[in-house]
């Protein structure tokens, strides 16, 4: 089974074309499903990482999503790949977390130096106009997406640095892609 997350300010929609071509490919075992997360609510400014790890968790409970130790694989967009790291340390032991496999397009695991555009002025009517709750732009989410944040570091404290791996060919098998050139 393969379970899509996008990112901040996206929608589940944008992976459409890829859960078809993934549901398509021949070595693929079980369903492809994407998760609606943040479809409605990652652009609120009044949502926390806590609250998109919860949400996950709700959203893994109504698809029927199976729990059993790497059981799921799991493909995530940008702040999506923050959103996973967060939900495995805090409802998971790297020995009972169900993912198998993440596969992180252009994760920002580090940060993303996009973030503090949100912030602006700029960013908060360009992006906010169209969102929910008028000129919300997800002010928690992108303050904990700056570079080098203190949720990032708390992040990598409980997940890259842990004493228990988390990664690996028993644990769980990461692949990274990201692109060679800017926006």
């Amino acid at each position: 089974m393969i379970v899509i997350l996008h990112g901040w300010s996206d929608s589940s929609a944008s992976f459409r074309a890829v859960a078809q071509f993934l549901a398509g490919a021949s070595p693929i075992n079980g369903p492809v499903l994407p998760l609606w997360l943040g479809d409605y609510i990652s652009m609120d400014d009044d949502i926390t990482f806590d609250d998109l790890a919860d949400a996950m968790t709700s959203a893994w409970s109504a698809r029927g999503l199976p729990l059993t130790p790497r059981s799921v694989d799991l493909v995530v967009h940008s702040t999506g790949a923050l959103v996973a790291r967060h939900w495995m340390t805090r409802a998971f032991t790297p020995t009972t977390n169900p993912i198998r496999r993440l596969v992180m397009l252009a994760p920002a695991n580090f940060g993303s130096h996009l973030a503090h555009k949100g912030h602006s002025f700029v960013g908060r009517v360009w992006k906010g106009y169209r969102s929910k709750r008028l000129f919300h732009t997800g002010k928690r989410i992108l303050h904990g997406l700056e570079m080098a944040s203190q949720f990032i570091r708390d992040l990598s404290d409980r997940d890259l640095f842990a004493k228990d791996r988390w990664y690996g060919s028993d644990r769980v098998l990461v692949t990274t892609i990201i692109g060679s050139s800017g926006y």
